[in-house]
Parts: C-alpha cells; structure tokens; sequence
C-alpha cells in the first residue's frame, strides 16, 4: 500500500489565502493547472522516492532490526569458528604431547637396548650364533624347518645314566600314592 505524501502548492495553501471570503478559488487545491506539469512530475519523483515506498512490507525499522540480526548471526559464526579452531588447537597439542611421550619411551627403550648389545657378553652370543667361536668350540646349527627330538633320543631325560624303568600297575601306582613305597620289598 503506497501512501501518498501532498504537499500544499505556493498560493493555494488555504482557502482564505486566495482572498475571496468564499473561499474561492475556481481551481481545487489538488487540481493541476495548465502551468503546472513540471511540479507534477516533481511530485510523482518524491512520491516514487525509494526511502517513501516500503519495498515487500519493510520499513525502515524493520530493515534495521534484519541488518542487526544479519551482523548478530555473522558474529556467531565467526565466534564459533575461533572456539572450533581453538578445540582443534588443543587436540592436536595433546597429540603432540602424546607422541613425544611415547617417543622419549622408545628412545629409552633403544638407548638400554644400544648398551647391552655393545657388552662383550652379547656380541660373543652373536658370534657363536653364526658360527665364530673360540679355541676349541664345535659349531653346529640346526636347519631351520628341523623336527623335534624323540623322547628316547640320546641325551634326553629317559635315556640319562642311572635311569631304571619300572613298570607297574595302575593299583600299584594308587597303593604307593596313598601308603607310600613298602620299606623292605
């Protein structure tokens, strides 16, 4: 809805102005005369004068009240992005934190590996591994997809000198197990 905003034209002010006690002008105020095309136009100019006609139902305050709502929104924004950048900051300091502890552990770990392995006790282990021992030594080395031994192989626990088997029943076993072994037999 477009209000229209009138200006009263120089002469026709007021009735009285026109100096008949009637009132009397022939011309109504708002009639243009044949003389008065250019303050028409200048008329229609104001009427049609951006700030005058509400454009979609704004006016001045409520385009306001939208522009603060805009650069409010805007400040927001821009505060939330610095929080989520300062959050991203501080995992990846703690991140660093985390690698650095775990890299002073494993330097630790390489730095006590590096001094028992400089110990003549370890590179003489070494050696005899790959066959370089001292005066005397018989190297051998097992191939590597090698069986186990077999339980009577020369060497192992069944096979030791001074061992005797003896066989005896499963009564045999449970009698000495709760009596224990006659004394005499």
């Amino acid at each position: 809805m477009i209000r229209e905003h009138r200006r009263p034209r120089k002469g026709l002010d007021s009735p009285a102005s026109s100096g008949s006690p009637s009132g009397g002008a022939s011309i109504a105020p708002d009639a243009p005369g044949p003389d008065d095309s250019a303050g028409i136009e200048s008329e229609v100019a104001a009427a049609a004068a951006l700030p005058r006609i509400p454009l979609a139902g704004l006016s001045r305050r409520r385009l306001a009240w939208v522009l603060a709502a805009v650069v409010a929104a805007w400040v927001l924004f821009t505060f939330a992005r610095q929080v989520g950048e300062a959050a991203d900051a501080s995992a990846r300091a703690e991140r660093a934190r985390a690698t650095n502890a775990s890299l002073a552990t494993q330097l630790e770990r390489l730095q006590a590996e590096l001094t028992i392995i400089q110990e003549p006790r370890f590179v003489a282990l070494q050696a005899r591994a790959y066959g370089v021992g001292g005066h005397g030594e018989r190297g051998f080395t097992l191939a590597a997809g090698a069986p186990s031994l077999p339980p009577d192989a020369p060497g192992s626990a069944s096979q030791r000198i001074g061992y005797r088997e003896v066989r005896r029943t499963p009564l045999e076993a449970w009698l000495t197990l709760l009596f224990g072994r006659p004394s005499g037999g």
